[in-house]
């Protein structure tokens, strides 16, 4: 962001951000879906939790999904404006990149839980032998645990000050790239697959009329939550390639400027 004006007292000096209408309205933008988040996913889980019946293991996933969608909006989307606005401050923009990070993590495991969830939910016989209330919550528990892991062990690294820092996050995106949404994508398309495939066969395999129509409307039913499912999963895989690729691509840069200074103080 480039800065305009400076302002003075009598012991410190500040340069402040030239805010122009097209970056005001971004910031306000952001701020509104911000509370659009919050509120869209506080209704969730003021649902299920004050509804017994709603409690199930499948909405279990669902309310701890909402939960980091919450965060998202409460913690991510403010840090990355306040990084953008006072991105002299350091910390800000580190602890903004540590929260998107553990975020991401988190919101890509639940939709892989949520996949396996669905995809046992319709191919399986014993579905309530397999999936329980207890096993649930020790996965998400376990989800969340991950998330944390794998995003602060970037701390690792981040006080280095060598060209060795630039290296580690660039071997990070890469392993996150391959782990976390290479390796949970391609599970996620192949459960969708077998998902798509068992309703047309259960369809085929109807012989009475009556059965026929049950069937029916109990796999449209599925299979309408399961095409919901599919596009809320692909439109946020492609912005984890996208957010990935900047990140690779930003730190390619911050690579290749540090060899070519390091070239040049050696000349």
């Amino acid at each position: 962001m480039n800065l305009s004006k400076s302002y003075s007292t009598v012991n410190t000096s500040y340069d402040w951000p030239n805010f122009t209408f097209d970056s005001t309205a971004l910031y306000v933008m952001y701020s509104v879906f911000a509370v659009f988040i919050i509120v869209a996913n506080g209704t969730v889980l003021f649902l299920i939790w004050h509804n017994k019946h709603l409690r199930t293991a499948s909405n279990q996933i669902l309310l701890s999904l909402a939960l980091s969608d919450i965060c998202t909006g409460a913690l991510a989307i403010p840090l990355m404006l306040a990084c953008s606005m006072a991105f002299k401050q350091w910390y800000i923009c580190i602890v903004m990149d540590l929260c998107n990070r553990f975020l991401l993590f988190s919101t890509v495991t639940h939709l892989l839980v949520m996949t396996l969830e669905r995809y046992i939910r319709i191919t399986k016989l014993h579905y309530r032998s397999l999936v329980s209330t207890s096993r649930t919550r020790k996965t998400l528990i376990t989800v969340w645990l991950f998330s944390l892991f794998a995003s602060v062990i970037q701390m690792a690294w981040i006080r280095k000050t060598d060209s060795s820092v630039h290296i580690a996050e660039l071997t990070y995106d890469f392993v996150c790239a391959a782990l976390v949404i290479a390796f949970p994508l391609s599970i996620m398309i192949v459960c969708y697959v077998k998902i798509f495939a068992h309703v047309r066969t259960q369809r085929r395999q109807a012989t009475s009329l009556r059965e026929t129509t049950y069937r029916n409307k109990q796999y449209t039913n599925e299979t309408k939550i399961v095409i919901l499912f599919v596009a809320m999963i692909a439109v946020f895989i492609l912005g984890c390639i996208l957010y990935i690729l900047a990140a690779i691509e930003n730190d390619l840069e911050l690579l290749t400027y540090e060899y070519t200074y390091q070239n040049v103080l050696n000349a």
